[in-house]
């Protein structure tokens, strides 16, 4: 599961920040097209300097990103590089993908809702799941030592 989260969550960061690819995917290029034709001329270009600024302050960790996306998960690298995956760090982009949403949010629809909302499920989609894994790993621990114990109790020939 947590390899699995991990090659999901870059892969998805990935694709929103690639520039120039993936126009139907849910990426940053995709939705900025989308807008293109829906906003005037001047507000379409504002709102795509903001985003574009917003995603300048995180360019190190968009890079970074993209390079384990392509040598990590969707490529493997002969022989593997060690880096070092800082989660604030990563946290930092997914924060950076809400402001961006809220921004085109607010030009769109006047809207004021921000996505810190997928951000609370996600937090509580992962404790469900790491609670589960939890009480599953204590009945199996309570298993083996039940078992062990019943064996290790039986008379011996």
């Amino acid at each position: 599961i947590i390899i699995s989260s991990y090659e999901s969550f870059v892969t998805d960061l990935a694709v929103f920040f690639d520039a120039g690819k993936y126009e139907t995917s849910f990426s940053l290029t995709k939705v900025l097209s989308v807008f293109s034709i829906q906003l005037s001329e001047e507000q379409f270009a504002k709102l795509r300097d903001d985003v574009l600024a917003i995603k300048n302050r995180h360019g190190v960790q968009i890079a970074f990103i993209l390079e384990l996306r392509n040598k990590e998960v969707s490529h493997k690298e002969i022989v593997p590089t060690k880096r070092v995956l800082v989660f604030s760090e990563i946290e930092e982009l997914f924060k950076a993908v809400q402001e961006i949403l809220d921004r085109i949010s607010l030009e769109y629809d006047r809207s004021t809702t921000t996505w810190k909302h997928v951000e609370d499920g996600v937090k509580q989609d992962l404790n469900l799941i790491i609670d589960n894994l939890n009480r599953g790993e204590k009945l199996r621990i309570d298993e083996m030592n039940s078992k062990w114990l019943v064996e290790s109790n039986a008379p011996q020939n």
